[in-house]
């Protein structure tokens, strides 16, 4: 069974930990850990912080169920979209020898989302502080990028950029690594199944276009 040491261990010592919670019997914590990298990445998300402007007609509990039903259909649909992704990286894993169950897999990416949750200590500060900055979103975006600019806050914009690409980048490279370690094979080798899996939708959409200019 998966414990909570296993949460820091993952951020540096990602195989060992990998390794150690899928060879313990008992629980992988799989959809908690989906569930939780949802909660946290919606941390502060601006469409929900507008929603009491774009339905003022609403009072607070009726807002508040909208959210909360909102939230809960978007877990569930991050929850199978691990599914189908942990299935479809398994497919492509075993064409490149790896031994692995699709469970197996599912756990190795839901483990790759830990740094997601540890981003929990950015975006509270990140978010306190977006909420005291005054944007006039009806302006062009000369006129934003100017009142930005006045309140001193693109630095601070391209800041969080940076960092949110870190945390992006860290789930990759977690999510090869467990990969790899759940397949029993290198690393470049989840890289690969990942990267495929990744990068499928993108070919099907291009050859999509393609045919339909031809």
């Amino acid at each position: 069974m998966a414990e909570g040491r296993d949460l820091v261990t993952m951020l540096y010592a990602p195989r060992e930990t990998m390794r150690r919670v899928l060879d313990t019997p008992g629980r992988r914590w799989t959809i908690e850990l989906i569930a939780l990298a949802f909660i946290v990445s919606s941390f502060g998300d601006p469409d929900i912080r507008r929603m009491p402007r774009e339905l003022p007609g609403l009072t607070l509990v009726p807002t508040l169920a909208i959210v909360v039903l909102v939230c809960i259909a978007t877990a569930i649909f991050w929850v199978l979209a691990i599914c189908v992704i942990a299935w479809l990286v398994t497919l492509v894993g075993r064409r490149l020898d790896g031994k692995s169950t699709v469970a197996d897999v599912r756990a190795a990416l839901a483990w790759a989302l830990v740094p997601m949750i540890w981003s929990i200590f950015y975006r509270i500060p990140i978010s306190l502080y977006q909420s005291q900055i005054t944007v006039h979103e009806t302006g062009s975006p000369w006129q934003i990028g100017l009142e930005l600019l006045e309140q001193g806050t693109l630095s601070v914009a391209l800041i969080v950029i940076a960092i949110k690409l870190v945390f992006d980048l860290w789930v990759v490279g977690l999510a090869a690594i467990n990969v790899s370690e759940a397949m029993r094979f290198e690393t470049w080798k989840g890289f690969s199944a990942v990267a495929v899996v990744g990068a499928a939708p993108f070919v099907i959409a291009a050859a999509a276009v393609l045919a339909t200019h031809r």
